[in-house]
């Protein structure tokens, strides 16, 4: 895997330096259980993508409230809670309402 120093990440609050890889997991598009459901993940194949992804270097993880009706927030959590926290970047996207026309 390729890393990225990001200068403005202070290596005092992980045990990455400030390098972030190349490559991220997005959570828009977890896999489901139920396909007319978005909030089914299937949470065992879901897993096993996010296990492939740090064993070969991925360190940054990317959800949203939004995704999946709010339940990919929640999935990361669990997913990510086996490795330790300092080891990986989690960007959360906030959404902020449109003004009514």
């Amino acid at each position: 895997m390729e890393y990225r120093v990001c200068r403005n990440n202070p290596a005092l609050y992980n045990d990455l330096n400030g390098k972030i890889s190349l490559l991220g997991l997005g959570t828009m598009r977890l896999p489901l259980r139920d396909a007319a459901d978005q909030t089914s993940i299937d949470e065992e194949k879901a897993q096993e993508i996010f296990d492939y992804a740090y064993a070969h270097g991925v360190n940054y993880f990317d959800t949203a409230y939004p995704y999946h009706g709010g339940m990919s927030e929640k999935f990361c959590g669990k997913a990510l809670a086996k490795y330790p926290r300092a080891s990986y970047h989690l960007c959360l996207l906030y959404t902020s309402p449109s003004p009514r026309d």
